[in-house]
C-alpha cells in the first residue's frame, strides 16, 4: 500500500487517478490495491457461499427460458428507476412457487445491466446462509467490491475496531455500509459516477430465529434511509406470518411493495410451458421408443393441476421422468398414478420440503395440528351433489355452503376455543393461507394430500383418512341438535355429506358412542320452530347413511334404536297431522306415487289449496313435503309405512279411491275442465298409480266418467297429448273394471271388517297408546311435545326389526 502524503493531501494507494494539492503539482498513481489486514479480516466473516453467483449456487434452478417473462419484466423496470418510491419489495409465495429461481435469475439480469450492489441467499442448514452473522460482512464485501471509493472508509472502520464483527447489525451495518457510503457520496465526484444500486435478498424465512429475521428487514431498511445516495432492497420469502406483519406495518407499508406469486402472473401458463418444453426434449432424443403422440394432452392438464402453481411439483416431475436410465412412458404413468412402483420415489424432493415445513411444529401440537389438517383437506361436497337440484338453488331450503373449510367451522366442530385453528397453523404459512375467521383455509399446494395421506411419504406426518372421517361423521351426529336452528348452510353440510361421512370413517368406539347417544325427539323438538326439516331430511339421511353406508359390522342390528326412535317419531305425525284431514291426507298418500323430485308440483293441483292452518300445520308439525324442492329423504319411510299392512298406517283400497276422488272432483269444483300444460307429466304419473290402487268408488266412477269425455275431447289441443291419452286410459280402465261381488271382498277390504280405518282413530285413542318411554325421554319439553301434537302421540309399532330394515330402501328415489 503506497501512501502519499503533503501538507494538502494524503492519497492512499490504488488503480485511479489522483490530483493532490492546491498548485500545479499533480500525482499520478496507478497501483495494483493488494489485500490489507482489515480486508482480510473483513474476508473472515464473508458467506462466500451466499452469493447469487457462488460455487454452491452455479447448480441452483434459473427460470426456463420464456417463463416468468411478467414478474421479471416488473422487478427489470422498478430497479432501473433513478428514484425510487418503494425502495423496498417483498416477494413472497408459497413454498415450492419458484421464489429462488426468479431471484437468482433477476440477480444474473441485474449483474448484467450493472445494478446488482449485493446479494445474500440464505438457506436453511447451510453453514454461513442460515443465520443473519455473516449478512452485513458479505454486503460490505460486495460494496468494496461494486464502489471502490468505499473501500478504504470500509477498511478504516475494521482497523478502529477489529472486533465491529461481534456488535449487533445495526452497528456493524452503521460502520461498514452507511458510513462509508455517506463518505464517497461526499466526494463531488462520485455523483457523476454510476454506480449499482440494489441489494438482492433470498429466502429470508431460512434465517434462523423469526426475530433475526424481522430484524433483517429493519437494519436493510435504516440503511436505505440512511444513506444520501438512492438504494434498493428486494427481500424474497415465504409469506411466513412474523414477516408478513411486519411489512404491514405503517412504517414499512409507505415505503415497500409487496409481490404476491399469485394467479396473476399466470403460473399455470408458464408451468404448462415448461413442461411441454421438457417432454419435446425427451422425445427428441427417445422418439423411436415413445407413441405417437406422447404424452396425451390430458396428461399435461393433470400435471398442471396438480401443481396448483408451484414449480416445485413441475421440476420435480420434468427430473423423475426426464431420468436417462428409465422409460418415460412408464415414470409418466407413475407420476399420474396409473401405475405403481414401491422402488421408485418420484417426490422425494417435495416430500423432503414438506417434511421440514411439519417439522417445525412443536411435538405437543402436532397431533390436533395434522387432525385439523385432516378436516381441511379431505373430499367431500361443499355445494349440492345434484345438478339439476342446484338449478332451484335459491328456493331450497338446504342452501349452499362455503365455509366449512375455515377456522370458525373447524373451531366449531371440533370444539376448539376461538382463534386455535389461526394460532395452529401458525408454522404452515408457506403452504396455506389463514384469512378471516368464517373465510375458507386456502391449500397453496394440491400435492399436500397426497404427501400427508401416504404413510410411505409422510411417516409420523401421516394422516389416516378413515379417521378424519370418523371424526367429521362423530363430531356432526354430535352437533345435529346444536345446528338444528343454525342457518342452513350448516345444516347442508351434514346432508349432503353423510352418506360419504359414514361410507369413509373407520368404525370407532367414539362414532358407535356419538350415535348411540343422539336423541332424534330432542334434534327433532329443537328444529321444530326455527327448521322444520330436521325430521323431514337431516333424520332420515342420516339413517340412511347409518345403516346402509357404515363400515360397523351389522349396523342395523346395533342402532335398531335409533331407527325404532325414528319410526315411532313419523308414525305419530302421519297420525296426527295427516290423517284427521281429508286434504293432507290425500297429499301424504299422492306423495308417495310419484317420483320424489315432483312431489313440490303437488300443490299446483287444485286439490291441494290449503288453507292458512293446513299449510301451516304440514310445514312446522308435519314433514313439510308442500315445500320441498329436493327430494325428501324421509319419501322412503313415508312409503314402507303406507304400503306395510303391519304398520298401524296401512292405506287400503278404499283410501287410495278417496285420495283419487278427492283429486279429480277438484276440477270440477274449481271449474277446471282441462288438463294445464303445467299439469299433464304429474297427472300422467299420479292419476294411473292412484285408480290402479282404488277400490271400487261410485262417486269416483261418475267423476272419471265425465272427465274422460271432457279430456279426450282436450287430446286434440293440447301440446302434451300423449301424457293426456295416457290419463285418459288410466280413468277409462278404470271405469270398465267390475264391482266386486261382497263375497269377493277379503277382510282387510270389505267395509264391515276393517279393524283399523285409520281416519275413525280419535285424539285420546292415541294418547292412551302413545308410548310411555317416548314420552319420558322427552325431558323437560315433554308437556310443550304433547300439547304440538308431538311424535310421541303415536300407536306403538308391533313389528320385529329385521322386518323393518328389509322394507327400508337403500336409497330414496332421485
Amino acid at each position: 500500500m503506497a501512501v502519499y502524503s503533503n501538507s494538502n493531501v494524503t492519497v492512499t494507494g490504488g488503480s485511479s487517478t489522483y490530483v493532490a494539492g492546491n498548485s500545479n503539482y499533480f500525482v499520478e498513481v496507478h497501483e495494483q490495491r493488494g489485500t490489507t489486514v482489515a480486508f482480510e479480516r473483513l474476508l473472515q466473516f464473508v458467506a462466500g457461499n451466499a452469493l447469487h453467483n457462488s460455487w454452491e449456487l452455479s447448480d441452483e434452478p434459473i427460470c426456463h427460458p420464456g417463463t416468468r417473462r411478467n414478474i421479471l419484466d416488473d422487478l427489470l423496470a422498478w430497479s432501473a428507476s433513478l428514484t425510487y418510491k418503494h425502495p423496498m419489495r417483498w416477494l413472497h409465495g408459497p413454498a415450492g412457487a419458484g421464489k429462488s429461481a426468479i431471484m437468482r435469475t433477476i440477480a444474473q439480469l441485474l449483474c448484467q445491466e450493472s445494478l446488482l450492489l449485493a446479494s445474500f441467499f440464505f438457506r436453511r442448514k447451510c453453514e454461513r446462509r442460515d443465520t443473519s452473522t455473516h449478512l452485513i460482512a458479505t454486503i460490505a464485501y460486495q460494496v468494496a467490491i461494486g464502489i471502490p471509493e468505499a473501500r478504504p472508509y470500509i477498511e478504516g472502520a475494521i482497523d478502529r475496531n477489529p472486533f465491529i464483527f461481534a456488535l449487533s447489525l445495526w452497528d456493524q451495518a452503521l460502520e461498514l455500509i452507511v458510513s462509508p457510503l455517506i463518505s464517497v457520496s461526499n466526494n463531488p465526484s462520485f455523483r457523476l459516477r454510476r454506480y449499482p444500486p440494489l441489494i438482492v435478498i433470498d429466502g429470508l424465512d431460512e434465517c434462523h430465529a423469526a426475530n433475526k429475521q424481522l430484524e433483517v428487514i429493519r437494519v436493510l431498511h435504516r440503511i436505505i434511509r440512511s444513506v444520501p445516495i438512492p438504494l434498493a432492497v428486494l427481500i424474497a420469502s415465504r409469506p411466513d406470518h412474523d414477516i408478513q406483519a411486519e411489512f404491514n406495518t405503517s412504517e414499512f407499508n409507505m415505503r415497500s411493495l409487496d409481490l404476491s406469486l399469485d394467479d396473476g402472473y399466470n403460473p399455470d401458463s408458464d408451468i404448462r410451458s415448461y413442461l411441454v418444453d421438457t417432454f419435446a426434449r425427451i422425445c427428441h432424443y427417445m422418439k423411436t421408443d415413445l407413441p405417437s403422440p406422447w404424452p396425451a394432452s390430458d396428461a399435461i392438464d393433470k400435471l398442471v393441476a396438480k401443481a396448483s402453481g408451484q414449480f416445485i411439483y413441475a421440476t420435480t416431475v420434468s427430473k423423475f421422468i426426464s431420468s436417462p436410465k428409465h422409460n418415460p412412458e412408464k415414470r409418466l404413468n407413475i407420476i399420474l398414478g396409473l401405475e405403481s412402483d414401491q422402488s421408485s420415489k418420484p417426490f422425494e424432493e417435495i416430500d423432503n420440503l414438506y417434511s421440514s415445513i411439519f417439522g417445525t411444529i412443536a411435538n405437543s401440537q402436532l397431533s390436533i395440528t395434522l387432525r385439523i389438517l385432516g378436516i381441511l383437506l379431505v373430499p367431500y361436497f361443499e355445494k349440492n351433489p345434484d345438478p339439476e337440484d342446484q338449478k332451484s338453488m335459491e328456493n331450497l331450503s338446504l342452501m349452499p355452503f362455503d365455509d366449512t373449510r375455515s377456522p370458525g367451522f373447524v373451531e366449531d366442530l371440533l370444539r376448539l376455543d376461538r382463534g386455535d385453528v389461526r394460532t395452529l397453523l401458525f408454522d404452515l404459512g408457506s403452504l396455506l393461507v389463514v384469512e378471516e375467521r368464517n373465510k375458507n383455509v386456502r391449500i397453496s399446494h394440491a400435492s399436500l394430500s397426497d404427501y400427508l395421506f401416504d404413510k410411505s411419504r409422510s411417516l409420523r406426518f401421516w394422516i389416516d383418512v378413515e379417521l378424519v372421517y370418523a371424526d367429521l361423521a362423530e363430531h356432526c351426529t354430535r352437533r345435529l341438535s346444536e345446528w338444528a336452528g343454525k342457518p342452513p348452510g350448516i345444516r347442508s353440510f351434514f346432508v349432503w355429506n353423510s352418506s360419504l361421512f359414514f361410507s369413509k370413517a373407520a368404525p370407532t368406539f367414539a362414532l358407535q358412542t356419538a350415535i348411540q347417544e343422539l336423541n332424534f325427539e330432542e334434534l327433532i323438538y329443537r328444529s321444530s320452530d326455527m327448521d322444520p326439516h330436521g325430521l323431514r331430511d337431516i333424520c332420515p339421511t342420516f339413517l340412511q347413511a347409518l345403516m346402509n353406508e357404515s363400515r360397523f359390522l351389522d349396523a342395523k342390528n346395533l342402532f335398531s334404536d335409533q331407527l325404532d326412535d325414528f319410526i315411532t317419531i313419523v308414525t305419530g305425525r302421519l297420525h296426527v297431522v295427516y290423517f284427521p284431514s281429508a286434504r293432507l291426507m290425500t297429499f301424504i298418500i299422492s306423495s308417495t306415487l310419484i317420483p320424489a323430485t315432483r312431489i313440490c308440483e303437488l300443490a299446483e293441483l287444485p286439490c291441494f289449496i290449503f288453507s292458512r292452518r293446513e299449510r301451516e300445520l304440514e310445514r312446522v308439525e308435519g314433514f313439510s313435503l308442500s315445500n320441498a324442492r329436493r327430494p325428501p329423504p324421509i319419501m322412503p319411510y313415508i312409503r314402507s309405512l303406507l304400503n306395510d299392512t303391519k304398520s298401524g298406517c296401512f292405506i287400503d283400497s278404499k283410501q287410495y279411491a278417496e285420495a283419487a276422488f278427492n283429486i279429480l272432483k277438484s276440477f270440477f269444483s274449481t271449474g277446471l275442465f282441462y288438463i294445464p300444460q303445467s299439469l299433464s307429466k304429474l297427472l300422467k304419473d299420479l292419476v294411473p298409480s292412484l285408480l290402479d290402487r282404488s277400490a271400487n268408488h261410485s262417486g269416483l266412477t261418475e267423476c272419471a266418467k265425465k272427465l274422460i269425455i271432457l279430456w279426450k275431447d282436450d287430446v286434440k289441443s293440447n301440446v302434451d297429448k300423449y301424457d293426456v291419452e295416457q290419463i285418459c286410459k288410466a280413468l277409462e280402465y278404470y271405469v270398465s273394471k267390475p264391482t266386486p261381488s261382497p263375497q269377493s271382498l277379503g277382510a282387510k277390504d270389505h267395509p264391515d271388517k276393517q279393524e283399523n280405518v285409520i281416519l275413525a282413530t280419535s285424539q285420546p285413542e292415541l294418547e292412551q297408546n302413545s308410548n310411555p318411554r317416548k314420552r319420558s325421554r322427552a325431558g323437560p319439553h315433554g308437556l310443550e311435545l304433547i300439547r304440538r301434537g308431538s311424535p310421541t302421540l303415536c300407536r306403538p309399532i308391533k313389528r320385529t326389526r329385521k322386518m323393518w330394515q328389509e322394507s327400508i330402501p337403500k336409497r330414496y328415489p332421485v
